[in-house]
């Protein structure tokens, strides 16, 4: 069976792991039609609010559409999102007994593949950033006090990234 691409975007954005079937779809399409009732909702009032404001301030009610804007979208809608897939175990890991500990293996080495490349990542972006500093960007890339906090940084992610990820495991066989 062939997935395209709206499935693809369905599992990407809530952590369907495994094959999408109706009740997943189904969950999926409540979860996303309730966030965008909360966002409609939402973007009225703030409109509504943002009326009401600009006739005093131009800016206030430029500048609170942008920052309300942002706080409602990623803490109120996606976080809603997050929670709500948790909860109805559509981002459960489900393998057959025997792959557990294969699956386990196979994300702390995911985990630290990808903790070398935001490493890494931070090392460069950091570099990046700071070249109005007298050091050249060389420098500001080899320098120890932009190493070590790239490492520490890179390791906390490895580990908590592999720590929720191996959570997530579930055993199939026992849940049927």
């Amino acid at each position: 069976m062939k997935i395209n691409r709206r499935d693809k975007l369905v599992k990407h954005f809530f952590g369907i792991w495994g094959v999408l079937d109706e009740y997943k779809r189904a969950e999926a399409n409540r979860i996303a039609a309730n966030a965008f009732i909360f966002l409609f909702w939402f973007e009225l009032a703030l409109i509504f609010l943002a009326m009401i404001v600009a006739n005093v301030n131009l800016h206030l009610a430029l500048y609170g559409m942008i920052g309300f804007n942002i706080l409602g979208v990623i803490y109120g809608a996606v976080l809603y999102v997050i929670l709500a897939g948790h909860r109805a175990g559509l981002d459960n890991i489900e393998v057959s007994a025997n792959n557990v500990q294969a699956v386990k293996q196979f994300n702390r080495r995911r985990g630290f593949w990808l903790a070398i490349i935001y490493t890494l990542t931070y090392l460069v972006a950091n570099a990046f950033l700071h070249w109005t500093t007298p050091r050249s960007f060389i420098n500001n890339l080899i320098a120890w006090d932009n190493i070590m906090p790239a490492i520490i940084s890179g390791g906390l992610y490895s580990w908590i990234l592999t720590f929720l990820v191996n959570r997530r495991v579930k055993n199939a066989d026992i849940d049927k």
